[in-house]
Formats: structure tokens, C-alpha cells, sequence
């Protein structure tokens, strides 16, 4: 196991300097590079002392927020189920189904804690490359999330370059261990004498393992056969056992990273860009204050005659001295500054922060709030967030593929898995999920999403089709005959895909089919009654006439018949 461990571990051995680096100048408080011994007792200790200007940590904040808000919202729906093939979703049952499972999903991550993690995993993935985050299936919440912070964890990657593997070194209490391992066999003798004799707040130090399971015969049964094991050790432990070892269904670990080159296992974040500048403007804003220093109390030349003599530099204060003697007397400053030297400095600083910010895109999320203009239109805030997509897209694609597509799926195997029991009557009471319509049991579920810069990236099929439907009303107007080359119903669901509008928001195929059979049968009713006082004057006209009545197949034998399935009275009657 400890073998295990290092090899893992060692491979942040290489990149654990830079990444220290970025933590002291621009996010002191996360990150853990100490020893894994002292880092239970170093955690309230105060950091970030080479930090002056913290420009960087601030536009990472605004970054992580920004993130929040516009991919992973707790006030929006982000997501929706579809499935691989679109014919099968257009079925209604089908539609109303993934649309239930998908509410029921947002609801169950709202009542969860991944809306307060989120925003860590991203303040950790903006300036270090990379996040960490498990998912586990919780009695209370039924899920619940824990975020990892860069240098406490180790990780290795298979051959499809997917983050398999973690391992972690902590340390916890005493009282804390017991309490959640207390009959396990694997729990040490030493652990076992300090919580008898009180020293419930002494430290032990464990081990956290999760990777594949390279014992798993496919098709079996049981956690010893599952795609995952997860196991808990004492790391200083006389016991061959671990404190706990589980089988994991799905992978619950989940490590993005922001930019990878090649088949790296660490990412590369903004942090790595920015680092040499932030530096550079933590030692100009060192110099500028020296400027100013100097320039408000500069170093001073003074006659030897006046040592031990009282002198004083205070504002207003005088300092008397012989005026025979004033030439060996004289204090005067030996460096002169500049009396612009120090907005020299102070400009050349704003610039580096301005730097800093725009590789941060800080001007991207903040450039509503910074623009202070009126009448802001709509479609230029839609272009303004299709100006972050370009920019982030490359970023957003791949926390689709290494974070959200994986919570997604795992969060609903979990669902299914706890439903089950109610679906074959095993249990009563309410599933989490509605069983799955024919046609969907086995069917593999895919995920398309609907944040606001998900919308940014689709935002050109969705402006191609109003720019259509718009050049087609316009050309209608003239020439009425070219609406038979629109499909207005598919219009219409192209652009509702587009958006991610609800299914239920739409009419079903059969829903539209009888709104127009029965607008058709009120507009045929509302025609004859228009043609009943004609029909009924033309057949007095004949009576009078003293004509015959016409026989089947003639005209106004036709139109009597046709008044009939109206509903109207017949005027031959």
C-alpha cells in the first residue's frame, strides 16, 4: 500500500515547485505543500506574506464566480437528459420522462452540497491547472461532494488519459477516527490505547485510496468485483487490514484540469501564465513604495558640527544652528527624487494589474458591470457572451468531459440504483425516479447543456434560424406562396432544441394534431353558417318555382347534405 502511494504521489514531485509558487503569490490559503505531519497544525497559520498587491486573487475570485454563474447556476436549469438518438426523445412519453429525471437531478444536486463546492473546485482549477472533487452516496442527502485541495492528493491516468486513480495522505483526531471506525479490524492497537486513556485529540495519520480494481472478474457480483475500490488505511498502523475497503459502481473521483499538454497528467492553468508578472508586480509595488518613501523622507547629509546636536525633521518643528557655520552645518538629503517618479511607478504597476485582469478575463465577466453606457440591447449582451466562449470554449469543453458529464452520470446511476427497489414493488413509497417508458430501459442516456455560455456557444444555429424566419415573414409579404417551403412545426423545434426549452413548454405531435382538426371543423361550421341564408333563399326560390326536388348527385342535393354534417338545418326541409 505505501509503495502504492508513493509512486503516485511522486509523480507532483515535478511539478510541486511551481505550483507552491503560485500558491504563495496568488492563493495562499489553498494548497497544501507542508508535511502531511504538520498539516493538521499548520492550517490556521498565517500565509500569503510575499502577497502586496493581490490583484491576482481577486480576478481569480471574480473568474470562479463568474464560472459559477454561467456554467453550473443553482438558479437555472444547466442540463437536460436527451438520448443518442433524437427519434427516440421526440416520442412524448419519452420527452416527459427525461424532462421528470432531469428536474428531479437539479432538485436533488440543490438539496446536496455541490452548489458550495463548485465554486471551490473552480478557485483551485483557474490558477493550479487542476481540481479534485468525489462524489459519494450520503443516508442523508443521498449524495454529497468533498473538494480536494491541490498538494494533498496524488493522481494517475489510464491509457485513454482519464484520471483514474487518487491517493491522499491527512490526518484527523483521534475521537474522529474511532468514531467512524471504531470496530474495523484494521484500526490500530496505538489508536485504540489513546482513545482508552482520553487523548481523543491526538493525530493519526491515514491513508485515502481510490483506483481501479485490478481484482474484478467481469460479470460478477458484489462490491469485490465492482470498476472501482476505495479503501481507508492507517498510515502508521500495526494492522495487514485496511480501517475500510468498498467497491465503487461508477468513478466517483473527478479531477478537471484547465489546459493539458499532450499526455500530461497535471494541468496547466492560468496561474502558470501569470506567475513571472505577478511577481514582477509584487517587487515594483516593493520599489514604488521605496520611491515614495524616499521622496517624502529621504536620507539625510549633516555637518559633523551638528552631531549630538538636537535635530529634528518633524513638519513645522525648527532645528537652530550657527549661521557662521552653515556651510558645515547644512542638512540636506542625499538622494533626490524625481517629483513625478512615483506616478511613473504607480502607472507602470496599473498597467501590469490591467495585465494580470485581461489574462484572468476579468474584463469578459465584469464587462456589463464596467460598461456604463444606457440602452444596452440584447443582442449585444448575446454577443459579449459568445466573446467568452471563444476565449474559454477550449476550457469548457473539457470540464464537460472530466467534471459535469461524470457527476451527471453518476448522480443518476445512484438514482436508478435507490428507485429500483420501488419500481418491483420491493419497497413502498415514492422513488427518486420514475421508471423508465418502453423503449428506455436500456438505453444509454446523453447530456446537452443549457447554462448560459453553453447557450453562448449555440447562439449561432439559434441567430441562423431567426435570421430564416425573419428573411421568410419578409418575403411572404410579397410572394405568400413561399411559406409552403417552410416546415414551421420543425422550425419551430430546431429553435426549442437550440434553446433547451423544456418539453413540456411544447405540444406534442398528437397535442397539435386535434388543436388543427378542431380549428378546421370551426372554420367548416362557421363556412356554412356564412352560406346558409343563400342556400336557404335559393331553395325557396325553387319551391316556389314549384321545381322538383334534385336527386342524389345533383348540386343542391349536395349542398344539403354538406349544410347537414355541419350541423345546420337543411333548407330543403
Amino acid at each position: 500500500m505505501q509503495s502504492r502511494v508513493k509512486a503516485v504521489e511522486d509523480s507532483f514531485n515535478s511539478v510541486k515547485p511551481v505550483l507552491r509558487d503560485i500558491g504563495e503569490y496568488m492563493a495562499p490559503y489553498r494548497g497544501r505543500f507542508e508535511n502531511t505531519n504538520q498539516g493538521q497544525n499548520q492550517r490556521g497559520k498565517r500565509k500569503g506574506l510575499r502577497i502586496i498587491n493581490n490583484v491576482a486573487g481577486r480576478s481569480f475570485g471574480i473568474l470562479s464566480s463568474g464560472m459559477m454563474s454561467g456554467l453550473t447556476s443553482p438558479g437555472r436549469p444547466w442540463f437536460k437528459l436527451a438520448t443518442p438518438d433524437p427519434d427516440l426523445a421526440k416520442y412524448t412519453p419519452h420527452r416527459q420522462w427525461l424532462d421528470g429525471v432531469g428536474r428531479a437531478m437539479q432538485t436533488l444536486f440543490a438539496k446536496s452540497n455541490l452548489y458550495n463546492v463548485l465554486p471551490s473546485l473552480y478557485g483551485e482549477l483557474a490558477p493550479f491547472g487542476t481540481g479534485c472533487l468525489q462524489e459519494v452516496e450520503d443516508a442523508q442527502s443521498v449524495i454529497r461532494f468533498y473538494p480536494y485541495t491541490i498538494g494533498e492528493y496524488g493522481l494517475a491516468q489510464d491509457n485513454r488519459l482519464v484520471v483514474d486513480t487518487f491517493t491522499r495522505q491527512y490526518v484527523d483526531t483521534v475521537r474522529n477516527v474511532v468514531a467512524t471506525w471504531g470496530n474495523s479490524p484494521g484500526l490500530s492497537e496505538r489508536t485504540r490505547t489513546l482513545y482508552r486513556t482520553g487523548k481523543l485529540e491526538d493525530s493519526v495519520h491515514l491513508v485515502h485510496i481510490i483506483e481501479p480494481n485490478q481484482d474484478r472478474k467481469v460479470g460478477g457480483f458484489g462490491y469485490r468485483d465492482m470498476p472501482f475500490v476505495e479503501e481507508y488505511w492507517e498510515a502508521m498502523g500495526d494492522s495487514q487490514e485496511p480501517l475500510e475497503r468498498k467497491g465503487l459502481a461508477e468513478r466517483a473521483l473527478f479531477a478537471p484540469r484547465w489546459d493539458v499538454t499532450g499526455n500530461d497528467l497535471w494541468g496547466k492553468g492560468l496561474g502558470h501564465d501569470i506567475l513571472g508578472d505577478v511577481k514582477q508586480l509584487q517587487f515594483k509595488e516593493r520599489r514604488s513604495e521605496d520611491v515614495l518613501e524616499k521622496h517624502t523622507s529621504p536620507p539625510l547629509e549633516a555637518g559633523a558640527a551638528l552631531r549630538g546636536k538636537r535635530l529634528s525633521l518633524l513638519a513645522g518643528d525648527v532645528t537652530y544652528t550657527d549661521p557662521a557655520n552653515t556651510g558645515g552645518t547644512a542638512v540636506r538629503p542625499i538622494v533626490q527624487t524625481h517629483p513625478q517618479a512615483f506616478q511613473y511607478a504607480t502607472q507602470n504597476i496599473g498597467e501590469m494589474e490591467r495585465r494580470i485582469r485581461s489574462a484572468c478575463y476579468e474584463d469578459l465577466f465584469l464587462m456589463l458591470a464596467n460598461d456604463t453606457r444606457s440602452g444596452i440591447t440584447a443582442r449585444e449582451v448575446e454577443e459579449r457572451h459568445q466573446e467568452k466562449m471563444l476565449v474559454l470554449g477550449p476550457v469548457l469543453e473539457r470540464l464537460n468531459e472530466e467534471l459535469l458529464d461524470p457527476i451527471i452520470d453518476r448522480t443518476f446511476a445512484i438514482m436508478q440504483r435507490r428507485s429500483e427497489p420501488f419500481w418491483k414493488g420491493m419497497i413502498d413509497g415514492n422513488p427518486l425516479i420514475p421508471p423508465p417508458p418502453k423503449g428506455l430501459e436500456n438505453e444509454a442516456l446523453s447530456v446537452e447543456y443549457t447554462s448560459i455560455l453553453a447557450q453562448a456557444a449555440r447562439a449561432t444555429n439559434t441567430r441562423g434560424i431567426e435570421a430564416f424566419g425573419m428573411f421568410v415573414g419578409n418575403l411572404a409579404a410579397v410572394w405568400p406562396e413561399v411559406l409552403d417551403k417552410v416546415n414551421a412545426d420543425n422550425l419551430v423545434n430546431e429553435y426549442a432544441d437550440a434553446q433547451g426549452i423544456p418539453a413540456g413548454i411544447m405540444s406534442t405531435d398528437e397535442e397539435i394534431a386535434a388543436k388543427r382538426a378542431a380549428k378546421a371543423q370551426q372554420q367548416q361550421q362557421a363556412q356554412f353558417a356564412a352560406m346558409a341564408p343563400a342556400i336557404e333563399q335559393t331553395a325557396n326560390a325553387l319551391k316556389t318555382a314549384g321545381e322538383a326536388v334534385p336527386q342524389d348527385g345533383s348540386t343542391l342535393s349536395n349542398i344539403a347534405q354538406q349544410a347537414g354534417a355541419a350541423g345546420l338545418a337543411s333548407p330543403l326541409n
